[in-house]
């Protein structure tokens, strides 16, 4: 037998009332049984339709609030379907608990994913870079000013997790938020790991990703040219600052190194072996990965180069890095001055020792991928620019033989 279920807007009256805004409450009645919540507004009761539970009026401000209130009903609906779903009774007080978040036995998304984060946090240094960690907290921070302003509240029960949530998610990271698909889907990615997680505690009995598919759009890496950087090279620059950043640029081009690996870079990363071969030996930030590189001539020269600076002989680092941002910013410059049109960032110089300095030259991409510290070679085939020099060469090899 199906229950009687019922839901009412109305202001409430305190005793010693004179006038002004009223509270707004939410009555919810199951067969009778009742519960009563606020709902953290106000109205003033001249502007109060009694009879619709809504207030009266065409301004904007009015068309909000009853939107509110609309989506307020909306999801005391859809923990209604909820419980029924799962097979559990619909009572005004369970459905209470749920709204204000009181209900311990329930999870909450938001505060899943916080936990989440502070046993991330733990592990940084262990399991998972500080990177890392800040690209969870960052997605947290938006997908809570998400559920504010979808579900207008400040957390949601994790049974209330459905395909809609992660279509409506993508929609507002892309119009609200302004960020590309593949931003996008990158926060999308960090939820689906803690839905799972929630799956696989049982604290949600569907996975919604299995009608979600999560779409990767593929892009162009920037990298230099070999003219690019010998005009980079032999740029005699005014500015100090501007000279130093160069050599530190340069220096990830002939090694591959990121910004992060190459900030960390201390002279215990440097070894020689019994062959005259001189190495650089690091855990690589992002994966953990051991990355063996050998030192090109014109990465030591840059070492040499630095081996006195002020900084370097100060914090014991290898050479004299500055903040990342302020690095991609004294590169703009840079490019402006070599008259080099592709837009620079520091990573760009990792995309260049791939592709000109090594995969260009013959440089195999097992060999390329372990220099990188890539965990996989599929990983590796994304720095994988094959040059028109080298099928040149490959095709010249070709022509020999036949």
């Amino acid at each position: 037998m199906s229950a009687k279920f019922s839901l009412l807007f109305f202001l409430k009256r305190r005793g010693g009332y004179v006038e002004g805004d009223l509270p707004v409450y939410l009555r919810i009645t199951v067969d009778g049984k009742r519960a009563e919540l606020a709902i953290q507004r106000k109205c003033n009761p001249e502007k109060w339709n009694t009879k619709k539970g809504c207030m009266v009026g065409t301004k904007d401000s009015v068309k909000e609030f009853n939107s509110f209130l609309l989506a307020f009903q909306t999801k005391v609906y859809e923990i209604q379907r909820s419980l029924l779903m799962d097979g559990n009774p619909v009572d005004p007080e369970i459905i209470k608990r749920n709204l204000t978040g009181k209900d311990r036995s329930e999870k909450m998304f938001l505060e899943v994913f916080e936990e989440h984060n502070e046993n991330m946090r733990k592990l940084v240094g262990k399991d998972y870079s500080m990177a890392t960690l800040t690209k969870y907290s960052t997605c947290l921070k938006s997908l809570t000013l998400f559920v504010q302003f979808h579900y207008k509240t400040s957390d949601i029960n994790i049974r209330l997790m459905d395909f809609a949530f992660l279509t409506s998610l993508e929609m507002y990271l892309k119009t609200q938020r302004g960020v590309g698909h593949n931003t996008a889907m990158g926060y999308v990615k960090k939820v689906k790991k803690i839905i799972h997680f929630c799956v696989a505690n049982k604290w949600l009995t569907s996975d919604p990703f299995m009608a979600y598919k999560v779409s990767i759009n593929k892009t162009s890496r920037t990298f230099l040219s070999e003219a690019e950087m010998k005009s980079l090279t032999n740029k005699e620059f005014e500015i100090q600052r501007l000279a130093e950043v160069r050599d530190m640029f340069l220096f990830s081009c002939y090694t591959g190194l990121a910004y992060v690996d190459v900030a960390k870079l201390t002279k215990s990363a440097i070894i020689e072996d019994g062959s005259a071969t001189t190495w650089i030996v690091m855990d690589r930030t992002k994966t953990g990965v051991m990355a063996n590189i050998p030192l090109l001539p014109q990465a030591e020269k840059i070492i040499y180069k630095y081996r006195d600076h002020p900084k370097v002989l100060v914090t014991g680092k290898l050479l004299p890095m500055i903040s990342n941002q302020k690095v991609n910013a004294y590169l703009k410059e840079i490019s402006v001055l070599c008259g080099i049109t592709k837009e620079l960032s520091h990573h760009c110089a990792r995309h260049t020792f791939a592709t000109t300095v090594t995969l260009s030259n013959g440089v195999p991409i097992e060999s390329v991928s372990k220099m990188l510290g890539h965990s996989s070679l599929k990983s590796t085939q994304h720095y994988a620019k094959v040059l028109d020099k080298k099928v040149a060469k490959d095709m010249q090899k070709l022509s020999g033989i036949l």
